[in-house]
């Protein structure tokens, strides 16, 4: 999890949530299975709007070299809920 929910205090009733998935290698096939996570999550906070980001070792990778802005704040923001957590990529 990363964003407002993540950082503790800073969101609001209209805030999204904003949720991250590590998976070995992406295949159209998640999309599914990710969106059902995303809302079930979602119901979770109060119906919150949740915003669901598939991210490989790969990917993350292009994040570092092209949006350094975004991916050192989602490293440091982000609180891990289970399995491995980014910070070692």
């Amino acid at each position: 999890m990363y964003g407002s929910y993540a950082e503790g205090g800073t969101n609001t009733a209209g805030s999204d949530l904003d949720l991250w998935v590590l998976v070995d290698a992406y295949t159209p096939d998640l999309e599914v299975p990710a969106a059902r996570v995303g809302k079930s999550a979602g119901a979770t906070v109060g119906g919150a709007e949740t915003n669901l980001l598939i991210l490989t070792s790969e990917r993350l990778s292009d994040l570092r070299e092209t949006d350094q802005p975004f991916y050192t704040n989602l490293v440091r923001s982000s609180v891990t809920l289970g399995g491995a957590s980014i910070d070692i990529y």
